[in-house]
């Protein structure tokens, strides 16, 4: 059997095969130990796991992770939060917070879950209806 070296401690036999699915992948990542200011536009799906001052716009997915500190106002398709969030976020379609997530500001979105073990301490606009723009 022939193998590949992808990475140098990493070995793959030549027969396997691959897909990827590139609509359900992660895009970009802002990882731990890193800190950004200003205003960030993008396209895809992020995830921060650091810490960002600003504000962000999106119409997609914005995943903030559990270590992530984020103050900053947010208008996102939809986001997912894991870590800190000091601000107001809009969600055109869902927002979700996770078990150990915490939001201090303002939410509004269609679709709002919470977990349990999340906190929200602000006011939140659930309208119902998810945004097509």
């Amino acid at each position: 059997m022939s193998f590949v070296q992808i990475r140098n401690w990493l070995y793959i036999p030549l027969s396997m095969k691959f897909r990827i699915r590139r609509s359900d992948d992660i895009l970009g990542f802002l990882d731990e130990g890193i800190s950004m200011s200003g205003e960030l536009h993008f396209k895809g799906q992020l995830r921060i796991d650091g810490n960002f001052t600003g504000s962000i716009f999106t119409d997609e997915l914005l995943v903030i992770g559990r270590k992530a500190v984020i103050r900053a106002d947010i208008h996102a398709g939809s986001i997912t939060i894991a870590g800190e969030v000091y601000g107001n976020i809009e969600a055109k379609q869902r927002a979700e917070i996770l078990p150990g997530g915490r939001v201090y500001g303002e939410i509004r979105s269609p679709i709002l879950v919470m977990s349990a073990g999340s906190i929200l301490d602000g006011r939140t606009y659930v309208s119902g209806e998810a945004s097509s723009s």
